[in-house]
């Protein structure tokens, strides 16, 4: 059994991207294992650079110092102005950071490279810059006009459970568009498309197709006619193939699709980022090759983790076998500059999509309570061949269902208590019951939480997808810290964007968008704890807390300046604070003057 909860467009890309297969390999040439063991950084030699008058949050304790220096990429000295000047020699640069906050650069814990392929060839409108369905669609006939002759045209983004009118994009509303080109949309959660008329016939979709095996279907109006709407994966993915039929994602244009997107993460001020699971080959070293060209750049502002998805443990088994590691350890490649902490099971849907799974239905549907990914028996399996191949496991669980058939996975095959070692993880962690926190706590597994379900879907969840009651409980980071857990918090880009000043503004005033009060204000955060979210948490659930994530000595300078400080601005304020820097391995990246 398979699971079910993949982007829609994934086997077309892999598809389309097949005829490349060992073309990724000779792009980035051999995939050569990085020790794993960190040799201990040079203080005596004079530093490269010396970083003066900023305020350094160092989120190693609580401790706030004035100048640090750094020497082969990294840290040699901390502390006073005064001090780290000894360090000072004839060839050190002086870096006059003008009074700018500087803090450990942010860990993007879970996001989604592939999505890229998609959002750069689509349009891209959506919530907040698209807030009603009438904004969209004159975002779509304004791009109209670009579409070459012959060509589909894509957009990514309306989503109806955060646009006004709350109803679904019709094929009526689209044939306003246009009914000689062909127009597909495709949704936030990956779970639904939306067609023009043009679309359904050129694809030969009618009132009378059948069902499509895996949960696929078309919606239908009263009179039993398309509407326009496509619900998940394999009734999409015919659209999808059709709208991508012109890209052609080869190893070039892959990784300069995913080097846009590393320099818009770091010009959020990200100097890491974790990749989900998913990769566009279908074959997991290909897709190790693309990160590791992407590393390999000489202006590479941001490092590279990755879990691949278990699923695919044959395409990498022979790989991982002959590089030397302790059970549970990382993988490192290219430098140490891409690494592999763990791998991915998915355990259910998205919740704004109806398909993360419940043990109470959603509200106003009373015989809807989402859907699991797996049987317990089949997970468990897979789970346990896992540990056996030495790997740590992050599993999705966005519905306190599906968190239970993740507990009982990783106790299945790694116990009920903390398994020496190992970093399990759950990612999304959204809807929990207070006994599960028990379990979370007994094994010691690390949450992250995707801030987005708060601050684009606080609304929604509470009056439309979960209830108020349910909905003020989501990633519940005080039960996290009260027990302590290592807690994270993401994008899962595309789903939102990559902006990590905004998930710790969401976590310090549960604020959603468009509220007028927070919501669940009881789980609200210190703007430190939130800080330490998405610095030094981050980098333990990514097993890289020896490397960056904190201003410690012998870790790597990974940076970023901010032009004011998170802790003394109104909370209100702070996802608005300009990057003006990032650091990467002791090299700078200005984003802002």
């Amino acid at each position: 059994m398979e699971c079910r909860c993949r982007p829609p467009y994934l086997e077309t890309l892999r598809s389309l991207a097949s005829v490349n297969r060992g073309a990724f390999v000779a792009m980035a040439g051999s995939l050569v294992a990085a020790s794993s063991v960190r040799v201990a950084a040079a203080t005596a030699d004079p530093a490269d650079a010396i970083l003066i008058n900023g305020r350094f949050r160092t989120m190693a304790g609580a401790s706030v110092v004035d100048a640090v220096a750094i020497t082969g990429g990294r840290f040699s000295a901390i502390g006073s102005r005064t001090h780290v000047m000894t360090y000072r020699g004839p060839q050190t640069e002086i870096v006059d950071l003008r009074g700018a906050t500087v803090l450990p650069g942010f860990v993007e814990p879970h996001m989604h490279f592939i999505y890229q392929i998609v959002i750069a060839n689509l349009l891209v409108a959506r919530y907040p810059q698209c807030a009603s369905l009438e904004a969209f669609l004159g975002a779509l006939r304004g791009g109209l006009t670009s579409v070459p002759p012959g060509n589909w045209y894509g957009a990514f983004g309306f989503d109806n459970s955060v646009m006004t009118p709350y109803r679904q994009l019709t094929v009526q509303d689209l044939d306003t568009i246009s009914t000689d080109v062909p127009i597909f949309v495709v949704n936030p959660s990956g779970h639904i498309g939306y067609a023009n008329s043009k679309a359904f016939t050129i694809v030969g979709i009618t009132a009378q197709s059948p069902d499509v095996p895996g949960g696929g279907h078309y919606g239908k109006d009263a009179a039993g006619a398309l509407n326009g709407v496509i619900y998940e994966p394999p009734a999409m993915a015919p659209f999808i193939e059709k709208l991508l039929s012109s890209v052609s994602p080869t190893p070039e244009k892959i990784v300069g699709w995913y080097a846009g997107l590393l320099e818009t993460a770091a010009k959020a001020g990200v100097t890491t980022v974790h990749d989900a699971g998913i990769g566009p080959t279908g074959k997991v070293p290909d897709d190790w090759a693309i990160y590791t060209a992407l590393v390999s750049r000489g202006n590479n502002p941001v490092r590279i983790s990755t879990m691949p998805d278990f699923q695919e443990h044959a395409t990498f088994d022979d790989v991982v076998a002959k590089i030397p590691r302790r059970p549970g350890a990382p993988i490192f490649l290219a430098d140490g500059r891409l690494s592999i902490p763990c791998v991915k099971f998915w355990a259910d849907g998205s919740l704004q999509g109806f398909t993360g799974a419940l043990t109470q239905p959603y509200l106003g549907k009373p015989n809807n309570t989402g859907s699991l990914n797996w049987e317990p028996g089949p997970l468990n399996e897979l789970v346990a061949l896992a540990k056996k191949n030495g790997w740590s496991a992050a599993i999705h669980a966005n519905g306190d269902a599906g968190l239970d058939l993740a507990l009982g996975a990783l106790s299945s095959a790694y116990g009920s208590t903390a398994a020496p070692g190992f970093r399990n993880r759950i990612e999304h962690c959204t809807v929990t019951r207070p006994e599960q926190w028990d379990a979370l706590q007994r094994m010691d597994l690390a949450v992250s939480f995707t801030e987005g379900h708060i601050y684009e879907w606080g609304l929604p969840f509470a009056q439309r997808i979960l209830g108020e009651p349910r909905a003020e409980g989501i990633d519940n980071a005080p039960e996290a810290i009260r027990r302590n857990l290592v807690w994270s918090m993401n994008s899962d880009y595309a789903t939102t964007d990559i902006h990590p000043l905004r998930y710790i503004q969401t976590a310090v005033t549960r604020m959603p968008l468009g509220a007028t009060s927070p919501l669940g204000p009881d789980l609200r955060v210190s703007v430190e704890q939130a800080l330490r979210a998405m610095t030094i948490n981050g980098a333990i659930a990514c097993q890289l807390e020896d490397r960056v994530g904190s201003i410690e000595l012998g870790k790597d300078a990974d940076l970023v300046e901010l032009a004011a400080d998170p802790a003394t601005v109104d909370v209100s304020s702070i996802a608005s604070i300009p990057v003006v820097a990032t650091w990467s391995r002791g090299m700078r990246f200005v984003h802002a003057s």
